[in-house]
């Protein structure tokens, strides 16, 4: 961030569109700065595949009688995800890449007694690229999706982002 964007006399800058809430590095109250902090207001809402594993929260501001911004930022509860290794689709059938997913899942249990607690069902995020696929490879992905997961595991959504490249992925989400 350019530094002048800081220093414009104002005790506080709030950003927005950054799902991730707190202080900028190198603008916020860790790095010695009383005047000129810039935050981050973050995001109460899901995760998107361009967002990283991040706390959750808002920003309480608060005018102190002697005119001064103290900004705090407040988490809230996010149930636990997991990002998967990108899988390279590239000279794979659909049958080699949902045994890979398949895996993956089958791997451990992806079960959080907070979650459960909370909201009655204990399973993670779970976060699947898969790039520089073939049009028929998403065509068959899409199709096996309903076949992820088993009955005896918790229910849990697995995000699954499909590509011809890794910069083009379209999503898709496999309950």
């Amino acid at each position: 961030m350019p530094e002048e964007w800081a220093d414009r006399g104002w005790d506080q800058t709030i950003l927005s569109d950054y799902h991730t809430p707190g202080p900028i590095p190198g603008f916020g109250p860790a790095d010695g700065r009383e005047r000129g902090q810039v935050w981050m207001t973050g995001s109460l809402i899901g995760r998107g595949f361009s967002d990283d594993i991040c706390d959750r929260g808002w920003l309480l501001m608060e005018l102190t009688e002697d005119g001064r911004v103290t900004v705090t930022p407040r988490y809230v509860w996010r149930r636990p995800q997991i990002d998967f290794d990108v899988i390279d689709a590239r000279g794979k059938t659909i049958d080699d890449i949902n045994l890979i997913v398949r895996e993956r899942l089958a791997s451990q249990d992806w079960w959080d007694d907070e979650s459960a607690e909370l909201t009655g069902d204990g399973g993670y995020i779970l976060r699947q690229k898969i790039a520089h696929t073939t049009n028929a490879q998403r065509h068959g992905i899409r199709a096996s999706c309903g076949g992820v997961g088993s009955s005896r595991r918790p229910r849990r959504l697995l995000g699954l982002r499909l590509g011809r490249s890794p910069a083009e992925q379209p999503r898709i989400l496999c309950p």
